[in-house]
This record gives C-alpha cells, sequence and structure tokens, in this order.
C-alpha cells in the first residue's frame, strides 16, 4: 500500500485532544479499507503541510525518512511498524516535538544520533524496541539526545541530565565530533579509530563511506 492524494483524503482527520489537526493512517483502519498496510513513509507533500499530528502506526514501515518538508508536523506516531533504520529528518520536520516509535525494531544506538539535529524534539518513546534493553540505556539515550525533556512516558529528571554528561563515553564524545566534523577539519585518525570500534554494521558502513569520499575529494584536489 502506497501513500497517495486520494489514500489521504479518505482517511479520517480530526481535532484531536490537544487541539492539533490530526492525520489517521493507521494501518488497521487502511486494512479494512484496501486490504493492505502501508509500507514505506512517501508522498506525505500530498497532506499539504495541513496537520500537527500524523498517526502511521499498526503498518510494515521499516524505515524512517525520505519525508518532504512539513513545517507543521509537531506529533508523529510511527508505533507497532518495523523500523530499524532512521535517517536524519531535521530539515524534513523542523517542528517535530513528539516521536512514537514505540514496538519497533531499533536496536542500535547509533541510529540515535540521526535525531540530534532535531532540536525542538522533547518526548521519545522507544518502549518496546531492543534498545531499550541495553545496559543504562535511559542514560546513552539522554547523552546522545540532550534536547530530550520526556523519554518513554517518564519525565526526565536533572539528575539524569547531569549523570548522563558524566556517562558520555570517549566513543560517544568522538562520533559527535564526526557528525560534525566540517571538510576542512576532517581527522583522518578519528576516523580510523572509530572504523575499528564500531560496534554495528550500518555504523560501519557509514564510517567507511566518510572516509572514501574525503579521499575522492583529496584526489579531485
Amino acid at each position: 500500500m502506497k501513500i497517495n492524494s486520494e489514500l489521504i483524503q479518505a482517511s479520517n482527520h480530526f481535532i484531536n485532544p490537544l487541539n492539533e489537526r490530526q492525520l489517521d493512517l493507521r494501518g488497521i483502519i487502511i486494512n479494512l479499507c484496501q486490504g493492505k498496510k502501508i509500507s514505506a513513509i512517501e508522498n506525505l507533500g500530498a497532506t499539504l503541510d495541513f496537520f500537527d499530528h500524523i498517526d502511521l502506526g499498526d503498518n510494515e514501515i521499516k524505515k524512517l525518512g525520505n519525508l518532504t518538508l512539513l513545517k507543521r508536523l509537531r506529533t508523529l506516531n510511527l508505533s507497532n511498524n518495523r523500523i530499524s533504520k532512521i535517517i536524519d529528518v531535521s530539515e524534513s520536520l523542523p517542528a517535530l516535538e513528539n516521536l512514537i516509535l514505540m514496538n519497533n525494531r531499533l536496536a542500535d544506538f547509533s541510529e540515535m544520533y540521526s535525531l540530534r539535529n532535531c532540536k525542538k524534539l522533547k518526548r521519545l518513546i522507544l518502549h518496546g524496541n531492543l534498545i531499550t534493553q541495553q545496559p543504562k540505556y535511559r542514560l546513552q539515550i539522554i547523552s546522545i539526545l540532550p534536547q530530550l525533556k520526556v523519554l518513554d512516558f517518564n519525565k526526565i529528571t536533572h539528575k539524569e541530565k547531569e549523570e548522563a554528561k558524566e556517562f558520555q563515553t570517549e566513543e560517544q564524545q568522538d562520533y559527535l565530533k564526526l557528525i560534525n566534523l566540517k571538510d576542512g577539519n576532517f581527522d583522518e585518525q578519528m576516523v580510523k579509530k572509530l572504523i575499528e570500534n564500531a560496534k554495528s554494521f550500518e555504523q560501519l558502513n557509514q564510517l567507511d563511506q566518510l572516509m572514501k569520499l574525503h579521499k575522492g575529494n583529496g584526489q579531485q584536489e
């Protein structure tokens, strides 16, 4: 099932209790109408940036990404999908405050760095993902995403914020430096170190591509 203007027009939309304009694309509703579920985020530009809240829960989406610019969207519900990959959506969703990723397939902290540039993100729900079973899970997330106010329905305390600052590992600090690197400040030795210590295939692939890109730029010069 693909998202298109006809599907959006046929779906339920209303003013929710938080006074948000909400579009309901939950899988159970689509399933009753069409017999299929949404498998990818696409064509949300067809909403004409009319909604504050979009509900895509109970579908078969595998990746958070591929979003067009939606300046108005503040809440995105992707609970009960198959998401294991997150792409930086900060430029597409500049007003995003609430992201619901409950009951997906997120297992690696490296995916959380893709949300770091979402400066207005206040509430994140990851309950039901494998990542929540990692040691010191809350402190890990808070250290990566210091802009958060609420994590998994619980308010982040001042004590947790202070502990997260101390908890930040050398590897995390290097990774944060890496994702903010300018071309002129490329540190090949640091990238090599991160490649050696990579804890996921996805992170290793990203670092390897960065190294190749830098070498390619050097050859052109």
